[in-house]
């Protein structure tokens, strides 16, 4: 993340203030899954998962990708993006990211 502009760290600071976009996280750690399943999963809208998910990506947190159904057609999965990595120390008169 020190390669990226204030601009970039806002858009992860703002996807992680929200309590469904961190139990989207949770989830996705466990395993790759497609939006219906996360809004079943969830109890939410379909719509409003669609919409974290934009933000997650958005902030690079996930990724989409194709993938097969047993069920019928493929289908559009997400999974956590495995090239993003922050860490944070927060201290008297110290704060990085």
């Amino acid at each position: 993340m020190s390669k990226e502009g204030p601009g970039e760290l806002d858009k992860v600071f703002k996807a992680l203030g929200n309590v469904t976009r961190r139990r989207i996280l949770q989830l996705l750690a466990q395993d790759a899954r497609y939006p219906y399943e996360l809004s079943k999963v969830l109890g939410s809208n379909y719509r409003g998962i669609l919409k974290h998910l934009e933000a997650l990506q958005e902030a690079g947190l996930v990724e989409r990708f194709h993938g097969e159904s047993e069920l019928g057609p493929d289908r559009v999965y997400y999974r956590l993006n495995a090239r993003f990595g922050l860490s944070t120390t927060i201290l008297l008169d110290v704060f990085t990211v």
